[in-house]
């Protein structure tokens, strides 16, 4: 199941797409009435029957937090979760569902917002239907925190990941649920960026990525502390970061990311760990998408080959067609969508 937006001018209609082993079909989903804007989308889907959607949207001068939920009785039918009610931007960006009844959505709160103390980092707690917003820690003198990617291997245990900044300069968070308890910290090594995705694919291990100065930057936590490394990068690139990542198994990743060639000119790249962070593909390289958006590996693959992407054509949303990709062995096949 893939989800985003779509307009022949801006994203103001929510879009689904379902793959079925062969072919995307596109699905009706519902939005609440009035919106104007719909901001980027994240699906998880616990089973073959349900997943759960989420995101943000404009509704007048407000922002809103949405969320969708599909099954294949009901179709997509809106969910309400709790909405921060500040003034600046709001946003879920991530979700992870450990089970059919259970999910966690991870973004922000106050983006923008003045004074700067409203700007929190939001993890919301799905439930039968019932969303609740969780406690979240933080470093101490975090100003501006945000999360951008979640992944719970069970219902006691996540991990989240984002950045905030001290003074002028980013650094990486890490936020981490046991039990019932959320605990922040600062990511090890991420002076000067940020974390922008996790995969935990159990209980004992998680892959984080993102980006560290000019260097690329992953973080893996294996029961203790986090530790991180420096995934290879495309020769010749600069400003590189790495933007997903889904991991079958605690010894097989794949990230995609971005970077820019002499000239500006834009290039999107995967890296694949295992054991160590090799680029697998990049645009120009025989791989034909320009611009990468989302990652999943399947650890059992029943309607999919072992991993999937969804990107686009270009880097120039006014041109870009979407396509999505399906890795078979170390070949990725591009199928556009529809």
């Amino acid at each position: 199941m893939a989800v985003g937006a779509s307009s022949a001018t801006q994203a103001t209609q929510l879009a689904a797409e379902d793959w079925d082993g062969a072919r995307w079909t596109r699905l009706p989903i519902s939005q609440p009435s009035g919106i104007t804007y719909v901001g980027p989308q994240a699906v998880d889907c616990p089973s073959s029957t349900q997943c759960v959607a989420v995101g943000s949207g404009t509704k007048g001068k407000a922002y809103i937090l949405l969320a969708e939920t599909w099954t294949p009785a009901t179709g997509w039918t809106t969910s309400q979760p709790v909405q921060p009610g500040g003034t600046g931007y709001d946003a879920l960006s991530s979700v992870s569902c450990p089970t059919v009844r259970l999910c966690f959505a991870a973004g922000g709160t106050g983006e923008f917002a003045k004074p700067a103390a409203q700007q929190l980092p939001l993890v919301e707690r799905w439930t039968a239907g019932t969303w609740t917003r969780m406690t979240l820690s933080q470093p101490a003198g975090a100003s501006e925190p945000f999360l951008n990617g979640i992944s719970c291997a069970s219902a006691g245990q996540c991990a989240a990941v984002g950045g905030y900044t001290t003074g002028s300069t980013g650094q990486g968070l890490i936020e981490q649920l046991s039990g019932a308890t959320w605990t922040g910290r600062a990511a090890p090594g991420s002076t000067g960026g940020g974390l922008n995705d996790v995969s935990c694919p159990d209980t004992t291990a998680c892959e984080a990525v993102g980006q560290s100065g000019s260097a690329l930057l992953a973080e893996r936590w294996t029961g203790g502390s986090w530790v991180p490394t420096t995934p290879a990068q495309p020769a010749n690139t600069s400003t590189p970061a790495l933007t997903g990542v889904s991991c079958a198994s605690a010894t097989h990743c794949v990230a995609i990311g971005f970077g820019f060639l002499p000239g500006s000119k834009s290039v999107a790249f995967v890296d694949t760990l295992g054991p160590a962070w090799t680029v697998t593909a990049q645009t120009g390289t025989g791989f034909g998408i320009a611009d990468l958006n989302a990652v999943k590996c399947f650890s059992t693959a029943t309607k999919a080959p072992s991993c999937a992407l969804l990107g686009g054509s270009t880097s120039v949303i006014a041109t870009m067609r979407p396509l999505s990709a399906f890795l078979t062995g170390t070949a990725w096949s591009i199928v556009p969508t529809v």
